[in-house]
């Protein structure tokens, strides 16, 4: 079986001890996270964190955690403390993501009525129908992320959205900067970057609250009892929000997907099926999430860690946990309980749009597993620069 992101042995001999605490911005998180992860796996269940902080990577802990009821909190205004005003910061406050409750749960269900598997049946011919557009016509040398595992997930979301797919490659952008400004590190001239991002997006989705399109988001919205429908502000930054985590996410994952079929082809086979490619979207969520890990605040004291406390969920390496997932580090599409995974992490934030996810990456991959015997990967590839956010940025491939 193919393993996705081979731990460089150098890179891990360069390390004299297991690392001694979880730093967000660690270099070799960018450059190679798979030695990194497994460095972390290979130490103590609990790391030191920056600000005081604590970084948790055990599969049982970091699940619990998450689903807890009360403990986990986003606590805004400590967390939107690290970004200077201005539209960038405003639109963070303004999102579920953002929320805790009483006010993160009213928003979040009028949005999930949009998500629902029902309506979510009906948008599946479209993606289909997108997909094979998009690889139709690809041939020769080019690169597979802004070809196709980009642009899928922008047609598909805008359609959600009823924005005009011809503003595609603004979209695809804007989003990309707006999670650029999220990563712990961020410098600021990505916060200054996605304060335009943010303000492009607004004047590209804003239209659509006035006149929804028929079956868009919006027009859900519109048929929300009026004292479930959130604030004007709400509705705009959260379809923004949507628009950049269905976006991002769901790409990383398509590009991913392309990567394990092309090392082995073998895979190809079962994927084409609808049983084969879902198992392998899974097993790929698991080894290579698009996001890695996330913070949390402790809103009340929970085991031995107090109030206020700052917490790192590592969802990365709680995916290669031993004790739930034997031989970790291995791609295996049949692996029983692969979906324990928590890439879409859990609990009351658990990700809106992880059915959505696993429709266009269960669609993308008996696609691209057609095309295996024509594809062929190239020098080139590129990884994001982030940490928290990870998948290949560029993808260079032959398409004969």
């Amino acid at each position: 079986m193919a393993i996705i992101f081979p731990v460089r042995i150098s890179r891990l001999l360069s390390y004299a001890e297991p690392l001694a605490r979880f730093d967000p911005g660690a270099p070799l998180l960018a450059e190679d996270p798979s030695a990194y992860w497994t460095l972390v796996t290979s130490g103590p269940d609990r790391l030191p964190a920056p600000g005081r902080g604590v970084a948790l990577w055990r599969h049982a802990e970091v699940e619990a955690l998450l689903k807890h009821p009360t403990a986990p909190a986003k606590c805004p205004a400590r967390a939107l403390h690290a970004f200077p005003p201005g539209p960038f910061r405003d639109h963070n406050a303004a999102t579920m993501t953002f929320m805790d409750p009483p006010g993160h749960g009213p928003v979040r269900r009028s949005f999930a009525r949009a998500f629902a598997p029902s309506v979510l049946a009906t948008l599946t011919p479209f993606v289909e129908a997108a997909s094979a557009r998009l690889l139709r016509g690809l041939c020769g040398e080019i690169d597979l992320v802004s070809a196709y595992a980009e642009r899928l997930p922008v047609l598909v979301i805008a359609r959600i959205l009823g924005v005009d797919p011809a503003a595609e490659r603004q979209l695809r952008a804007a989003a990309a900067t707006v999670v650029a400004g999220l990563e712990p590190a961020a410098p600021p001239t990505a916060h200054r970057a996605a304060d335009a991002a943010v303000t492009l997006l607004a004047r590209l989705v804003a239209p659509q609250m006035e006149k929804p399109a028929a079956d868009s988001l919006f027009a859900w919205l519109a048929d929300t009892p009026a004292a479930d429908l959130p604030l004007a502000a709400h509705r705009l930054h959260n379809a923004i929000f949507l628009l950049n985590a269905g976006h991002e996410t769901t790409s990383r994952l398509i590009a991913a997907l392309a990567v394990a079929l092309m090392d082995d082809p073998a895979l190809a086979i079962r994927a084409e099926g609808e049983k084969g490619a879902a198992a392998l979207v899974e097993e790929v969520l698991r080894l290579d999430p698009p996001l890695h890990f996330v913070p949390r605040f402790l809103a009340e004291p929970w085991r031995d860690l107090a109030e206020g406390s700052l917490v790192f969920l590592l969802l990365a390496a709680a995916n290669r946990d031993p004790c739930v997932f034997p031989d970790p580090a291995r791609l295996q599409p049949a692996r029983p309980g692969a979906t324990r995974h928590l890439s879409f992490a859990a609990g009351r934030h658990l990700c809106l749009g992880a059915s959505l996810a696993r429709i266009e990456g269960r669609v993308a991959c008996r696609h691209l597993a057609r095309l295996v015997p024509r594809l062929r990967r190239l020098p080139g590839a590129v990884r994001t620069a982030g940490r928290m956010f990870q998948g290949w940025e560029r993808l260079p491939v032959s398409v004969e």
